[in-house]
């Protein structure tokens, strides 16, 4: 039972995990032929893609991890790194001593990161460029080594920082869809959901995957169907069907195009494919349409 403190009952906040020391940080720029050969050690690891996309083999497969993505390493477990020998990506490695069984259901996993847990993750990042003298961008060192005039403030950040980011990423992933429904968030999901809109708007033209999306937005494939089903009434796919059709409308009212050159420019593989989506989305032939603005404008 909570005890009264002057007039007042506190709230007990529990401790979910804890970070006993952190063994390395890293951020840099591997070149786009490097090759980690890989390692295993007794303490946990995650490596996030900043930029770019590499290779990553734990859990005994290859995988590949795209911009704004995070895969965690279990204690023990070997891993390697490949770069994809076409671009340069930015990387962020961190490894940690952490025994809380709240950690083990995001081992071997690649995980989208949300802007809140980024902004976590570049705090650990600045501060610890301040308080050690170890260049950051080398993939092999085996020590942190604090700078002279390193500050307990700075430790007590970093370490309550990862403690944030590591909880916000078990939270995303283990209660999502409660967290995401509450009224709380209504605001934050329709931004999230804006956002996909003035992506989906921009490549129009081209021809996005679920998975393009969820990378670029930095979204899991569960939590972006529920939230655009949730305020849309369709799913995000199509969602963007729909965009593409409403765009081939406009260039038939213009008519500066035929039926295969507006397919063409709406990443359409076939002519045919453009054809049936038309008139499933319009309930009539793109010619039919074409034919009845015809008549309208006479």
């Amino acid at each position: 039972m909570q005890k009264e403190i002057s007039g007042f009952t506190p709230t007990e906040l529990p401790s979910i995990l804890n970070i006993e020391a952190v063994v390395t940080i890293h951020y840099f720029e591997y070149p786009k032929t490097f090759i980690f050969e890989g390692e295993s050690h007794d303490f946990w690891e995650f490596l996030y893609v900043d930029k770019g996309e590499v290779s990553v083999f734990s859990s005994n497969q290859e995988r590949t991890l795209k911009q704004g993505q995070i895969i965690f390493h279990r204690p023990n477990e070997f891993h390697n790194v490949v770069c994809n020998g076409v671009i340069s990506p930015n990387i962020v490695v961190v490894s940690f001593v952490c025994k809380s069984e709240e950690l083990n259901n995001l081992g071997g996993n690649i995980l989208n990161v949300c802007n809140k847990a980024k902004n976590m993750l570049s705090t650990i990042i600045d501060e610890a460029r301040i308080a050690f003298s170890t260049d950051l961008a080398d993939p092999y060192f085996k020590k942190l080594t604090k700078n002279k005039d390193c500050s307990p403030q700075s430790l007590a950040l970093i370490k309550s920082s990862l403690e944030s980011f590591l909880i916000s990423i078990i939270k995303q992933e283990s209660g999502e869809n409660a967290f995401y429904s509450s009224s709380i968030h209504i605001k934050e999901n329709k931004s999230r959901v804006d956002n996909i809109i003035s992506y989906l708007n921009d490549n129009v033209e081209n021809n996005l995957t679920l998975d393009d999306i969820c990378t670029t937005c930095m979204i899991s494939k569960s939590l972006i169907q529920k939230i655009f089903k949730e305020q849309k009434g369709w799913s995000v796919m199509e969602y963007y069907y729909r965009l593409k059709i409403e765009r081939a409308k406009l260039l038939i009212q213009s008519g500066s195009m035929n039926f295969s050159e507006i397919a063409e420019q709406l990443g359409y593989s076939t002519i045919h494919y453009f054809s049936r989506q038309f008139k499933k989305i319009v309930g009539m032939s793109a010619s039919e349409y074409s034919k009845s603005i015809a008549s309208y404008s006479k």
